[in-house]
């Protein structure tokens, strides 16, 4: 047990450096502390004092120091901001007597506060050699001007306080900048770790390798341990982290009060940052992610931290391993920013915005840092041929900016060049473009109850293929023009696919050719516009087959399918036409074509809005062929048409040539 005149010291010490910390901060930033200032005494080997004093004037005592702790606790914590205000520092002496003078290289293990709580680092320190600098529970280390602590290769920096004895890295003025911080520089053989520490007053100056300035930055494969500690009022960010770094450990921290946001980190490194800890209350409240890559192997985590993360402008997240990003994660993207899952890896993304153990709707949000259409580039799968990558329950707005190289048109979300994707319960809006673009050799393997709104060119540009991956449980309406746009190409043989009955139009993009060397079902209720000169064939490969049937196969309702030109003039479009397809399958029953036969398919006799040519086979029942530049429909003698029930009207050359 401690002597009297021991524990009179010790009493007064302890309350200056809660003072000097602030007990608001150390109680509710660093996790697990409680009743920081009713914890017994210890004794001289660290073990709790058995002794209770027994005399009324030694009780007397301790009521009265008990009540002026009491007192200093009520100034701490008081206010909106309890206990993270910057705190004033008495300027009592150190239990050695006087604070202990440090600076220079530290080459062989070292201690600081074995006998001293107070050291004063004059000029910059750096631990080489291979040596571990160990700062003991309760130590206040002071950084004189523009000075900072370097770990550099080999070596190791230990730091762990206590919950009752934190330690404390500060600046002999308690200004924002006044040191440069503490550096971890390929230090990568022992953690170097940082736990029940406040660390404050930094960022005075990036250091030479770091990608930005902070309170504590992570650098050149240095390896790390960061917990239950306070980082703040640094000149830049909290910590600094790049691209190369392994964080072992990152929780119950509290980066809050710095200038440029909590932290500055790499797409990778990000991975480190747990949602365990609190990164709000900065003037930025936000984690910066500069541009880089994931490589292959590699698998981190974003964690739907409490501040969006933000992507630099002008700069991309290039993934080639798997990233996964957390429920209720907000991404901010800089101008002309992008993601792009790339081929070698090949890279994807997991984002699910549902909480896998209570199935709560926790949805992630991919945006721009202003909320302006096409302000950054968008997400883009790239020969990505991985059922790992899947948006369920996010919010993807604000891009479109530009065409990825290799994509067809500007989009929120593209998947092209063979990749693959799930989306589902996803709301794609304010596209400067479109909502969603999928190339023919790209597979949605699911695409339900999405939102595509809002968005300047159309819900989604797609190939005739998949076009019959969108999901008539979504909508793809209140976009500034109301379409699902479908370029030209070809349904394989052996694929059969189906357009289902989307709440807008399909269109045909003008001058282009669908052709169908498989078999294309429309369902009941869909439309399908064509833009000028454009067209739809039922090739001999295949042979191609149309089944267009609009009516309703539970209810047996009417829900007639239209195929009609964008712009309602005769002649628009050149028609459907059915050429060597032999199968009877081609079935257009309750339908309206309307505004084709603007010009005379190559083998056919004439224009018309159907043509049924060289041994084709076609039934017609119960349909509409109107509006046409030439014939209703032109059959040559080779073919079959079964016709029934149809209306043929204002056709300009009359009905049935044949």
């Amino acid at each position: 047990m401690p002597s009297s005149d021991e524990g009179e010291r010790e009493r007064p010490t302890r309350r200056k450096l809660l003072a000097t910390i602030g007990v608001g901060t150390v109680s509710t930033g660093l996790a697990g502390c409680t009743g920081l200032l009713s914890e017994p005494e210890s004794d001289g080997d660290g073990g709790e004092a058995t002794d209770a004093p027994t005399a009324t004037d030694s009780a007397a005592e301790t009521a009265t120091e008990a009540q002026t702790e009491a007192q200093d606790t009520q100034a701490q914590v008081s206010g909106p901001t309890a206990g993270l205000e910057p705190c004033l520092r008495p300027a009592s002496a150190a239990t050695c007597g006087s604070p202990v003078s440090v600076g220079g290289d530290i080459a062989a293990d070292t201690v600081w506060g074995a006998e001293c709580d107070e050291y004063v680092v004059a000029d910059s320190v750096s631990v080489t050699g291979g040596a571990t600098l160990t700062v003991e529970p309760g130590t206040r280390v002071v950084f004189a001007q523009n000075t900072a602590l370097h770990v550099e290769e080999d070596s190791a920096l230990s730091a762990v306080g206590t919950c009752g004895d934190p330690i404390v890295f500060t600046g002999e003025q308690q200004t924002r900048g006044y040191w440069d911080g503490i550096q971890l520089i390929e230090a990568d053989q022992t953690p170097s770790e940082l736990a029940y520490c406040v660390v404050e007053y930094g960022g005075g100056d990036r250091f030479t390798w770091a990608p930005a300035a902070g309170n504590v930055a992570v650098v050149d494969g240095a390896r790390t341990s960061i917990t239950n500690s306070v980082v703040r009022e640094s000149a830049g960010y909290g910590v600094v982290l790049d691209s190369n770094v392994i964080v072992d450990g990152f929780s119950e921290n509290v980066l809050t009060a710095n200038e440029s946001g909590a932290a500055f980190a790499s797409a990778r490194a990000a991975g480190g940052l747990s949602d365990t800890s609190s990164y709000t209350g900065n003037d930025e409240d936000v984690v910066v992610l500069y541009g880089g890559t994931i490589t292959e192997g590699q698998e981190p985590t974003w964690d739907g931290i409490d501040v969006p993360y933000r992507v630099l402008a002008g700069d991309d997240v290039t993934v080639r391993g798997h990233l996964t990003v957390a429920p209720g994660a907000t991404i901010e993207f800089g101008q002309d920013c992008a993601m792009t899952m790339d081929d070698s890896g090949p890279g994807r993304l997991t984002a699910v915005g549902i909480d896998p153990d209570t199935e709560e709707s926790r949805p992630i949000t991919f945006t721009g840092e202003q909320k302006t259409r096409g302000y950054w580039q968008g997400i883009q799968f790239y020969e990505s041929d991985r059922t790992e990558n899947q948006l369920r329950n996010c919010v993807v707005e604000y891009a479109g900016s530009e065409r990825f190289t290799w994509a067809n048109a500007a989009a929120n979300v593209v998947a092209i060049d063979g990749s693959r994707v799930r989306i589902d319960d996803t709301v794609i809006r304010e596209s400067a473009a479109y909502g969603v673009q999928i190339d023919g050799e790209s597979e949605a393997d699911s695409f339900t109850r999405n939102t595509l709104t809002r968005n300047g060119s159309g819900a989604a540009y797609v190939h005739p293929r998949s076009a019959a991956a969108l999901s008539d449980t979504g909508t793809y309406a209140g976009n500034d023009v109301d379409t699902v746009a479908v370029y030209g190409g070809t349904i394989t043989e052996n694929q059969r696919l189906t357009w289902g009955a989307i709440d807008v139009p399909y269109t045909v993009r003008s001058g282009d050719a669908v052709t169908v060397r498989g078999h294309l079902t429309v369902a009941p209720g869909t439309t399908v516009e064509f833009g000028q000169d454009s067209s739809l064939t039922m090739d001999d490969s295949g042979p191609g087959r149309l089944t267009a049937v609009g009516i309703d196969p539970d209810t047996e309702e009417s829900r007639p399918i239209t195929f009609t030109g964008e712009q309602k003039t005769p002649g628009y479009w050149k028609g459907i036409q059915f050429y060597e397809s032999n199968r009877t399958e081609n079935r257009l029953r309750n339908c309206v074509v309307e505004y084709g036969g603007g010009d005379r398919f190559t083998w056919a006799q004439e224009p018309a809005n159907v043509v049924v040519i060289d041994g084709s086979r076609l039934a017609l029942v119960g349909s509409t062929i109107r509006h046409s530049a030439g014939y209703a429909v032109d059959v040559d003698g080779e073919s079959t048409l079964t016709a029934s029930n149809n209306t043929y009207t204002n056709n300009a050359s009359g009905g049935v040539s044949n």
